[in-house]
């Protein structure tokens, strides 16, 4: 690979880490207090598992 794509890569993985520091206590003050905790887990499992069945979606 060249190193203008290495950079590239880089830049999105930097990308994708700061939105997800960014996610969380934005998620979280979008749901009353009541239901905050519930929501927050559904939310992450629903990240993992299409984390989890991305790849056999896009190569199948």
């Amino acid at each position: 690979m060249s190193s203008v794509t290495i950079s590239l890569v880089m830049l999105g993985k930097f990308g994708l880490t700061a939105a997800f520091a960014i996610v969380y206590p934005v998620s979280a003050e979008l749901y009353p207090t009541i239901l905050r905790n519930t929501a927050l887990g559904t939310c992450s499992m629903a990240s993992k598992v299409s984390t989890i069945s991305a790849p056999y979606i896009l190569y199948s």
